[in-house]
């Protein structure tokens, strides 16, 4: 009955009732089983909850079994290890362009997701680094560069294209009210000089 219901994966109780030689020792084996089979389900479930709170530091304390349960927990243990890595990375990154910082490139190896995740925070730090020189052009007085949209959800340069427009109608505005002012200047002074002479 105790194996049938391990068989059903439910844990039963404790065999309490006493046998004698070989059928005790079967009584106290099953018991072990049980219990060990709890110590796990109960390590595990640990390890769950904590990556269900977002503590990625949680392990399972693999030394407190032996065999294949040990190998169980150890094998947890290096699915923790393969996604908190990367998430540190993608948190350290993240955190540094939430400042204004445009790091370097990430350059570590990662499998399947984790590496797209890498390819777009190196995508999204390209961005930023080329977007950063445009603006340091703009800001030495080339009007004249063009940028391009990454996207049609490309908002900030479709802003950063608008703001090139303006700022460029306005220097032609400046550049035509100067030729207008040394125009009637230059008149200015041809009339000045012939009511001199006058």
């Amino acid at each position: 009955a105790y194996i049938e219901q391990l068989s059903e994966d439910k844990i039963p109780d404790k065999i309490t009732d006493e046998y004698r030689g070989d059928f005790n020792k079967i009584k106290n084996n099953l018991n072990l089983l049980g219990e060990k089979i709890y110590d796990v389900l109960s390590e595990t479930d640990d390890i769950i909850q904590a990556m269900q709170q977002g503590r990625l530091d949680k392990r399972g304390q693999a030394e407190r079994f032996g065999g294949g349960w040990q190998k169980l927990v150890i094998g947890l243990n290096r699915v923790l290890d393969a996604i908190a890595a990367p998430i540190a990375m993608t948190r350290a990154t993240l955190s540094r362009v939430a400042a204004g910082d445009v790091p370097a490139l990430i350059s570590g190896e990662f499998q399947g997701d984790f590496n797209a995740m890498k390819d777009d925070l190196n995508a999204l730090i390209s961005a930023m680094r080329e977007i950063t020189d445009l603006a340091g052009e703009m800001a030495n007085g080339n009007l004249t560069i063009e940028l391009r949209e990454r996207s049609n959800n490309d908002l900030l340069i479709q802003a950063l294209n608008q703001m090139l427009t303006k700022f460029n109608e306005i220097v032609a505005e400046v550049k035509a009210a100067a030729k207008s002012v040394a125009f009637t200047s230059e008149e200015m002074q041809s009339n000045s000089e012939r009511l001199s002479q006058g």
